[in-house]
């Protein structure tokens, strides 16, 4: 074949649908890579003379139950991210928590792996990548009876009794569908005599942590009311080696989200007279600023914030905010940060979103930053034209966007500094919070932190106060 005749073919394979894509210079090689299902990616290289084995199911080199732990999980991201759908833009209602399904592939491959071993002769950390193993593929039994051999290695009560904390953190981190197991290992600690009073109150603040992130009040009052009962009774010394504060704080989180001011001030004066003197003083250091923070809601709970003027604003319908007839969530976002981070951010929003709908007026935040992702330098309007074009066309989130200019000098270098805008400083100085919302009149009903997706249905909780969906 003539090199003008490959081209000739080349540029006619290269025309898919209705679009041409142009080829210049010479091509060495020419690489399609398309949507298959997950046997035709398996197929064999014609490099592959037989030495080469599909990775994970070979087993013959295997000794230890971590490496069945962590085929466990490559199998089922190999297995998965072809078909697990984004769930980003998925309501809160009736989800209370999102857990993936271990494929089948990854359930019958752990089995394969663990078949050769010897379950009997693994080591004391082996025994608990045999019983997280176990958990996720379904038999629970096979999976407690591990833990417990794990917890068994304990070389005196204490030590098994930590071991039983960390069995039901492993559950507990895995979501509902092993409360059972959680409750397990928690009675088990709470039935001991003597109770040891350091261990249940371990339990107690787990226990509230996860009630708080599905924000279920009852249940994280309950337990934080049992914790605060042990706190009492401590001396200064146990105290110290314990997250004292938090059973207060999630108790001060809780009245915030309900705007019940005058019981987080209660809270706070019943913190002072226990933990004032813990770690040294840090205890009274933090309720000085839960103090601090409470003041400035004072001032601003239930106050009509004020029109937000200045700044460049996208994607909007030229209504003044804060909207009257409909709740507010003001929040900030970041269009240059790429983490895992701001992703989490981004996905509470998105599903707050999906859940409100119309009936929440829903405002991003961002400032300038001089550029936005694959631009070179901006000024202001230029910035804001193609942040506003990238939550809206990139995010989903055909939102309105205020676009705050950061304040600009100039070192003696040259080089260009930018302080801080002041709508965002404006949040921070609200005891570092980055959302608002305000309820049907534009009332501030809340401020404080949707930093991620943990964050997300204490926030959904404040809404639907604002829009009288409370019982």
């Amino acid at each position: 074949m003539k090199l003008s005749e490959f081209y000739v073919m080349l540029r006619s394979a290269m025309t898919i649908g209705n679009i041409k894509y142009k080829v210049t210079g010479f091509v060495l090689a020419v690489i399609c890579i398309c949507a298959q299902p997950l046997s035709a990616q398996k197929k064999v290289s014609e490099a592959d003379t037989g030495r080469m084995v599909w990775g994970h199911s070979d087993f013959g080199g295997y000794d230890r139950a971590t490496m069945c732990n962590r085929t466990l999980d490559e199998v089922t991201r190999q297995y998965s991210r072809i078909y697990v759908k984004d769930t980003s833009f998925e309501s809160i209602r009736g989800n209370t928590q999102y857990m993936p399904k271990i494929p089948s592939e990854a359930v019958e491959t752990s089995k394969k792996c663990l078949g050769r071993l010897n379950l009997d002769q693994q080591g004391a950390e082996q025994l608990w990548a045999i019983a997280r193993i176990y958990m996720l593929i379904g038999d629970l039994q096979k999976s407690i009876q591990f833990a417990e051999k794990a917890i068994s290695t304990g070389v005196n009560p204490n030590e098994q009794r930590d071991l039983k904390i960390k069995a039901l953190e492993m559950y507990l981190n895995h979501g509902a569908e092993y409360l059972g197991q959680v409750y397990y290992f928690a009675n088990s600690i709470r039935n001991e005599q003597p109770r040891n009073d350091l261990a249940v109150f371990k339990i107690d603040y787990l226990m509230a942590y996860y009630y708080y992130v599905l924000y279920n009040p009852d249940s994280v009052l309950a337990y934080t009311n049992s914790a605060i009962t042990l706190l009492k009774k401590m001396s200064l010394e146990d105290m110290d080696s314990i997250p004292a504060i938090e059973p207060f704080s999630f108790q001060i989180s809780v009245a915030s989200v309900e705007g019940d001011l005058v019981r987080e001030d209660s809270i706070i004066e019943v913190a002072r007279s226990i933990i004032s003197n813990w770690r040294g003083g840090i205890g009274e250091r933090l309720l000085a600023n839960a103090t601090s923070g409470l003041d400035i809601k004072r001032t601003l709970y239930n106050k009509k914030l004020k029109t937000i003027e200045g700044a460049i604003w996208e994607n909007y319908d030229s209504v003044p905010r804060p909207l009257s007839g409909k709740p507010s969530l003001f929040v900030t976002v970041n269009h240059i940060c790429t983490t895992v981070f701001c992703d989490s951010r981004m996905n509470a929003i998105k599903r707050i979103r999906r859940t409100f709908g119309d009936s929440l007026d829903l405002v991003l935040i961002t400032h300038t930053v001089g550029y936005a992702h694959g631009t070179g330098p901006l000024v202001p309007q230029e910035e804001a034209r193609v942040v506003g074009k990238f939550f809206k066309e990139f995010h989903n989130l055909p939102n309105t966007l205020i676009v705050d200019e950061s304040p600009v000098h100039k070192i003696p270098d040259g080089r260009i500094m930018r302080d801080k805008s002041p709508l965002i400083q404006m949040l921070e100085d609200i005891n570092g919070a980055n959302a608002i919302v305000t309820d049907k009149m534009g009332r501030v009903q809340w401020a404080g932190a949707l930093q991620n997706e943990f964050d997300m249905r204490a926030v959904t909780a404040v809404i639907d106060r604002a829009l009288g969906n409370v019982k």
